[in-house]
């Protein structure tokens, strides 16, 4: 059975999805083949590379790209946040413009409740939408409250561009 995906929504043209990590081994090539089937041009990954290898996800990136899926890796900890804003806002803004260009990114941490739920507020945040507002298209589209932790959601305000790029 492939990894579940929940799509958010979001103001167009692009799509973006949550969902937690893919199996891993010899689920992997069936569950990125089916994102890939079901629309998806970029997969970014919150996982760290212990996790990677305790989930047996290390090929992830090469077997993404062998799917045609363009793959991100941004390693952060288990239900941490990101010690420098930095880097997650660029790639939250480098995002940004692909799915308004039309492009369709899913991301995934571990659970797809925490990790991947900022990052992918963080692009909405990116696009214009409210942090709050972000926060309640990925918790109806997820089935759950997300982030996981008062620290992930006090993050994304503290840390948000105050002038959000479209």
């Amino acid at each position: 059975m492939r990894t579940e995906i929940f799509w958010i929504d979001t103001m167009g043209p692009g799509r973006l999805a949550v969902m937690p990590r893919p199996r891993g081994g010899v689920g992997l090539e069936e569950d990125l083949r089916g994102l890939k089937d079901d629309g998806v041009d970029i997969l970014v990954s919150l996982l760290t590379p212990d996790e990677e290898a305790y989930l047996d996800l290390q090929r992830e990136g090469e077997a993404a790209r062998r799917h045609g899926l363009t793959f991100h890796s941004h390693p952060i900890g288990d239900r941490g946040i990101p010690a420098d804003p930095a880097p997650l806002w660029t790639l939250a803004k480098a995002l940004a413009g692909r799915h308004a260009e039309g492009r369709t990114i899913a991301a995934h941490c571990r659970m797809g409740i925490g990790r991947s739920p900022l990052l992918l507020a963080s692009i909405l945040v990116a696009r214009g939408a409210a942090p709050d507002d972000a926060w309640a298209a990925i918790s109806a589209a997820r089935g759950c409250i997300v982030p996981d932790t008062i620290a992930q959601r006090d993050w994304l305000s503290r840390t948000a561009p105050r002038t959000p790029s479209s």
